[in-house]
């Protein structure tokens, strides 16, 4: 006979869902920087682009053991941010964004921009930032959120604009090593693209897709880029016209993902919730 297994208490994700999805995302966070730091100081004598390499996939498994360790942690409630849902939902909704960053880019080789060489720093880098950054942003803080409030339609909305405000904060961390307009401008860019991508957790119920537009995204900011980026940071030292018209691009991208959540939609977004909380 099966032995049933009894589900955890979880009492402070019970009572403040917001309060513990910020503290598993940036909980996360704290540890793959250790991580990633360790990993420049071990394999630092392996060569400039070895160690970045080594260090990019350190970050990735430790990535993917995070997100391993959250669901283990709510099992059996969670069905899991990389299985279930409706993948099709979200890799034919994840074509608008791919679309997006294929237009900005196209659009900064009118401007000084030029065709980079992809390198094996640059590819990492920026699957690195797709598997990281969703498992951490969606996978483990949005699913948390929406853990209490899959029930009330009238906070789906809220949920994808918390996740992406600190989804875009985060990244204010980068005004150490970057001029401030252009942390700022990330900033902007990813708190409107982090709305879309909720927007498409929340309709598919998988992250996989998110995973791919994502690493499309910094991937190509790569490729297509001014002279002095970074291949590791996909940033440079000035802004020009072209980010302007990237920032107006995103933020209609926001409006996209707000659409998405449109009340006609919401019975399927709690169907699927209800399917990954589901005991």
């Amino acid at each position: 006979m099966s032995k049933k297994t009894t589900p955890k208490q979880h009492k402070l994700t019970d009572k403040h869902p917001v309060l513990s999805a910020i503290l598993f995302a940036l909980g996360g966070f704290l540890l793959i920087s250790i991580i990633a730091y360790a990993a420049s100081a071990i394999f630092k004598d392996n060569g400039k682009s070895t160690a970045q390499c080594l260090a990019c996939l350190s970050v990735i498994i430790t990535a993917l053991l995070i997100g391993l360790a959250y669901k283990r942690w709510f099992r059996p409630e969670f069905e899991g941010a990389m299985i279930g849902g409706r993948i099709n939902i979200g890799f034919k909704l994840i074509l608008i964004q791919v679309g997006y960053s294929t237009l900005v880019s196209v659009i900064k080789l009118f401007d000084d921009s030029v065709f980079h060489m992809p390198t094996a720093v640059s590819i990492l880098a920026a699957l690195q930032a797709g598997i990281m950054e969703e498992i951490l942003y969606r996978g483990m803080m949005m699913s948390t959120v929406m853990r209490k409030w899959k029930q009330d339609e009238n906070k789906v909305i809220p949920a994808a604009v918390i996740c992406a405000a600190v989804f875009g904060g985060v990244h204010m961390m980068n005004a150490l090593s970057a001029p401030l307009d252009i942390t700022l401008l990330q900033v902007l860019v990813t708190f409107c693209s982090g709305i879309f991508f909720s927007a498409i957790y929340l309709r598919s119920g998988n992250i996989v897709p998110i995973i791919v537009g994502h690493f499309y995204h910094d991937f190509i900011e790569y490729v297509i880029s001014k002279p002095g980026s970074s291949e590791s940071l996909i940033m440079s030292d000035n802004m020009s016209w072209s980010d302007w018209f990237e920032i107006g691009f995103t933020v209609i991208l926001a409006f996209i993902g707000i659409w998405l959540l449109r009340k006609k939609i919401r019975d399927e977004i709690k169907e699927i919730w209800d399917k990954k909380w589901s005991v």
